[in-house]
Formats: structure tokens, sequence, C-alpha cells
């Protein structure tokens, strides 16, 4: 992995979207949890999920979207490939999950099972997921970080969100190699065709959130 992985709160919670915050300010998009809440309810049917979710993606994943975070948080040393590539990890990892459990409702008040179909608002600013694990090196192989407005990311969304849960990643892998619209492949736009399927590995594991609910 030649890129460094950005994991921290401050990160994870900053996120950019033209609807929850038409001035794009750090921290004023959605926050790690809420990330999960909008790919719960694309699972459910509701469109409007998956939107955000693309959208909060496209306007997250560039350039701008890295040197905002730099300027409000503090200048790291990182460049923009390690944001990219951290952000599409946490992005994925929320997409392809299976299972999430929410801090407070086991019986000593730690890690426990959701209790409702709404477990963002059960939690203490926490959940945790489990599911496929991602291989960094091979997201780094798959995507470009200078392509990053060509990649159909709605499509990409949809897809997973649709797919019953052992199709996601076959999901993702056919639509993340096709045009912005799903269409005509890309070709020297990427390096490869990206194939969400291999930057999978099956042993679950966890992700947590530090957004306070």
């Amino acid at each position: 992995m030649d890129f460094a992985m950005l994991d921290d709160p401050e990160f994870l919670d900053c996120n950019f979207s033209l609807g929850h915050d038409p001035a794009l300010r750090p921290g004023g998009g959605p926050g790690h949890q809420e990330l999960y809440q909008m790919v719960i309810q694309a699972r459910r049917g509701d469109s409007v999920g998956a939107l955000e979710f693309a959208e909060v993606m496209d306007r997250t994943l560039r350039p701008e979207a890295f040197e905002s975070f730099q300027r409000t948080f503090g200048a790291r040393p990182v460049g923009f490939p390690d944001w990219f590539f951290s952000k599409l990890y946490q992005f994925l990892d929320i997409l392809l999950h299976e299972s999430l459990s929410v801090l407070g409702s086991g019986a000593w008040g730690n890690w426990g099972s959701r209790q409702t179909d709404k477990p963002w608002e059960e939690c203490r600013g926490r959940l945790t997921s489990a599911g496929p694990e991602v291989h960094p090196d091979q997201i780094e192989r798959a995507f470009d970080p200078a392509s990053h407005r060509t990649y159909p990311w709605l499509d990409l969304v949809r897809r997973c969100t649709q797919a019953e849960p052992a199709g996601r990643q076959e999901a993702a892998s056919n639509s993340c190699g096709s045009g912005p619209s799903g269409g005509t492949p890309r070709g020297n736009s990427i390096r490869k065709e990206p194939d969400v399927r291999a930057v999978m590995r099956r042993p679950t594991h966890a992700t947590s959130s530090s957004r306070n609910s």
C-alpha cells in the first residue's frame, strides 16, 4: 500500500454534500454515522438515500474537499491520493456492510445488536459494522484519483444497495468500469476496470463512527 490510510474521527466525519450544506463547509456534510443511515434507507428502496450517498462520494472525492479539510483541521503530511483512497475505503466499507452493532445496547452498556430499524437513533454516537474486508492495495490498483470526476458513483451505489447481500460485491464490480452514466467504458481514463470483488476479504471486521447523534 503506497498511500497513508486516514481513519481518525475528524477524517471520517468530514464529508461534503450540497444537499446538507450548499456552502460545502468542512463539518457541514453528513458524518460517518449518517452515511450508514443513507445506505440503510437506500437498501429499503428509498431512492433519495442512494442519490444522497452518491452525491457525497462525488463531492468528497475531489481535490477541493481535501484542501478544505487540510485548511480546517490542520495540514497533514499527506496528499490528495491519500485522501481519495482513504475516503473510497470508508465509502465501500459502508456500502458493503452486512451487519451493524450499536454502542449502548449490550447487556453492560457496551456493543450489542441493533434493536430497531433505525439504529442511528439508538447509539451513543457510535455504530460499528461487520462485513467483507476491503483490501487497500487492491483499491489503489483499481481506481485512479486523477479520474475522480469520471466514475459512475450513483450507478455503483444503486447496484450495491439494490442487490441482495451475496451480490453486492459483483454489483459494485460491474458498475465501476463503465462511464459516468453506466455506458461506454472510459478506456485509458482509468488504469483498469475496477473489480471490487478483488478488494474484499471474507473475514468480518469492525469500523466505527464517533459522530454524536
